[in-house]
């Protein structure tokens, strides 16, 4: 009985694992007749699925799923994209589309990934309690292409510090601004003080910052630009460690 049982089981796995082999890849495999696109929010599905128009009236087996996803990523606006088949006759492609984290004040304003990439706003982007990085200069390249200019390193350079030893810091600002090449200023959320962080390296500032800011965010400016000393002014021109 355990036999007839096991082999069974057996015969219900190959059926498994050999029907959707036969189905796609027999003699008689289906024809992409569907083309249907889930994950995309700003983007029309249609113009996506215009993408991969020709492959309508193709047999599954005729064509390669990567590919497609490739022929999908030449939009820059995608990040990621996944091409699988569905039953009957569908070609579903799943789409995650680049957002940008940051607001870049330029010549006007544009959103701005982690990867430095610039995207134009539109009307329906959310802004409102986004980081502002200034002082990079103006944009004249390329949208959702990172963008290169001794600012943006610098930027880049602050931020990858910031993630690794206080990333709670960028949720306490407003804004950061490099146009200083030898010091990075952030304007506090809640009071509006701003901090000099002087030039690299930033770690041994942002461990300064880190304790001192377990009591709350400082109603007066702050001056980290002295090696392993912090100043805070709370507007007179007197100031102390």
């Amino acid at each position: 009985m355990r036999r007839i049982l096991r082999d069974a089981g057996l015969a219900g796995l190959l059926g498994v694992f050999a029907l959707p082999g036969y189905f796609y890849f027999g003699s008689h495999p289906p024809i992409v007749r569907q083309i249907e696109v889930e994950g995309a929010e700003k983007i029309p599905p249609a113009e996506i699925a215009c993408k991969l128009e020709d492959l309508k009236g193709r047999h599954f087996s005729h064509f390669s799923t990567i590919k497609a996803a490739r022929a999908v990523l030449k939009d820059r606006r995608i990040e990621k994209v996944a091409v699988r088949f569905a039953f009957p006759n569908k070609l579903i492609v799943w789409v995650k589309e680049k957002k940008f984290d940051f607001i870049l004040s330029a010549d006007k304003l544009y959103g701005l990934s982690e990867k430095l990439e610039i995207f134009p706003l539109t009307p329906g982007d959310k802004i409102a309690g986004k980081l502002v990085i200034s002082g990079c200069g103006w944009f004249n390249g390329w949208y959702y292409l990172p963008a290169k200019s001794a600012a943006m390193g610098r930027f880049a350079n602050f931020l990858r510090t910031v993630r690794a030893e206080y990333p709670e810091f960028l949720d306490k600002l407003s804004q950061l601004d490099f146009e200083d090449r030898n010091n990075v200023k952030a304007y506090f959320l809640d009071t509006g003080a701003e901090a000099n962080l002087g030039a690299p390296p930033y770690e041994p500032k942002l461990v300064l910052l880190k304790q001192l800011l377990v009591t709350g965010v400082p109603a007066g400016n702050l001056d980290l630009r002295q090696k392993n000393s912090v100043y805070a002014f709370t507007g007179s021109s007197e100031g102390g460690k």
